[in-house]
């Protein structure tokens, strides 16, 4: 019970690696793969702008903004150099919270929330939120407006 049964060029594998140039087969099978992509046949399907909306989300737009908001957060995080327990500090939010936004678990969030938690660490920062009309040619991929632009 006390042998191996691992084959002995299994064990004994790793001690002759200069002999053995392994890049090259790496990058052979990465241009093999290229080429075999390139000769698939793809469609090209325009997204709406919103990928929430793309997949079907029930709520599309609110989760857009959340994603969209949390992202300022984090922005906002980098920028200053804040760990978590670093924001906790400075706002007196939990760094779970901020946990949570730099993971984008995004569910427990309300909109007004991620607002609160961005005017906290950026409390010179105005908030400005537009809504466009949601139309159907936007579905079809013929109309993009940028985000949070007014249609």
């Amino acid at each position: 019970m006390g042998h191996s049964r691992v084959p002995e060029e299994v064990k004994n594998r790793h001690q002759d690696t200069a002999g053995r140039d392994r890049s090259h087969s790496r990058t052979s099978q990465a241009a093999a793969e290229r080429i075999a992509v390139e000769e698939d046949d793809f469609e090209l399907v325009h997204g709406s702008g919103n990928i929430f909306r793309d997949f079907g989300d029930p709520n599309p737009d609110v989760e857009q903004a959340r994603a969209l908001l949390a992202v300022e957060i984090i922005k906002v995080l980098d920028r200053r150099k804040l760990t978590v327990r670093g924001a906790e500090e400075a706002t007196g939010i939990a760094a779970s919270e901020f946990s949570r936004i730099r993971n984008l678990k995004l569910s427990r969030f309300t909109l007004d929330r991620l607002i609160a938690i961005f005017y906290k660490l950026n409390p010179e920062v105005e908030v400005t939120l537009k809504f466009a009309r949601w139309k159907p040619a936007m579905a079809e991929g013929k109309l993009h407006p940028p985000i949070g632009d007014a249609a």
